[in-house]
């Protein structure tokens, strides 16, 4: 609050005038609010939690008298996984290479081929979905209200499949307006992705030609998407 305002001249001042006095942006955020602020907190949190051995004793001890959910052993299970730090050097880039095998793979790497004869990108896209990855488009269900509860408890409603314009990695959309020559930040995204396709083994001088043409296609999507109308990006349908 900045209470040197006078709240009738100008609330939103006097209600946050001095946020931005006492707050640092981090160098790994574009930008910080009070909601950015509650989530990065609310992480800190469930990762004491996740780290608290004394509440997995006692969910040992809960186990013992059946009271302890399956749910929250996956969520120990999974947690312990991502922390496995030997683990995941052991396995070094399987994962992702596996990851990337089942999508279709890449001509530009070895151990995840591509294969022309067996691709589809409806395929591709319906992984890259289920997944949580924007592809081409983004997919969303939302429950129409109102939502009823019949007796078997199943929740009754309209259910709607919304197909709207994909999130992009450089988040807006300006960031994609000039050309890849006259772009630094498409250029900077490019370096990026080299840098990551080394890492892969992947061949850079092979890998140029076809880096620039994935960011051509992406900057297509964003110009082209910016010039639909809001209300055609959306298309609703009755599940």
């Amino acid at each position: 609050m900045n209470q040197k305002v006078n709240p009738c001249e100008n609330f939103y001042e006097f209600a946050c005038g001095s946020y931005n006095g006492i707050k640092q942006v981090p160098e790994s955020e574009k930008k910080i609010t009070l909601f950015t602020e509650a989530r990065t907190r609310l992480k800190y949190e469930i990762r004491e939690l996740l780290d608290d051995t004394s509440l997995r004793d006692q969910g040992a001890i809960n186990n013992n008298n059946k009271t302890t959910s399956d749910i929250s052993k996956l969520v120990y299970i999974y947690y312990d996984s991502c922390m496995d730090d030997q683990a995941q050097d052991m396995l070094d880039l399987m994962p992702i290479f596996s990851l990337i095998s089942s999508f279709g793979g890449w001509a530009l790497l070895q151990n995840a081929k591509f294969e022309q004869r067996d691709f589809s990108w409806e395929i591709l896209e319906t992984n890259l979905q289920l997944l949580g990855i924007n592809g081409l488009f983004k997919l969303t269900i939302k429950q129409s209200m109102p939502i009823t509860i019949a007796s078997n408890g199943a929740a009754n409603g309209a259910g709607y499949l919304i197909i709207s314009q994909p999130q992009l990695l450089l988040g807006d959309r300006k960031l994609y307006s000039n050309s890849l020559g006259k772009n630094e930040y498409l250029q900077n995204y490019r370096t990026y992705m080299m840098d990551l396709l080394e890492l892969f083994g992947a061949d850079s001088e092979a890998s140029e030609p076809q880096l620039n043409n994935v960011l051509n296609f992406e900057r297509k999507i964003a110009n082209d998407f910016s010039r639909i109308p809001f209300e055609k990006l959306k298309i609703l349908r009755e599940i």
